[in-house]
């Protein structure tokens, strides 16, 4: 079909990736800063995807044992 690949040598979302996540590069009044990292999120939403407070059971391996929100046991090892 005519089309190039893009080479890894090439890619520039690592590098762009690597430039928003450098330390105090994050401005505010940037028109388009709150829409990459920051939105608004329900409580509930972070408590499903948080891992103490979601459905979540853990790696298995006991080094510290916690309950989820269903009562099951949380277990992982850091």
């Amino acid at each position: 079909a005519g089309m190039e690949p893009v080479y890894p040598r090439d890619e520039v979302a690592p590098l762009s990736s690597y430039l928003r996540w450098l330390p105090a590069s994050f401005d505010v009044n940037k028109k388009h800063a709150l829409d990459w990292y920051t939105q608004m999120m329900l409580a509930q939403h972070v408590a499903n995807i948080s891992p103490i407070w979601g459905r979540a059971s853990g790696t298995g391996n006991p080094g510290i044992t916690l309950f989820n929100r269903g009562g099951a046991p949380l277990t992982f090892d850091p």
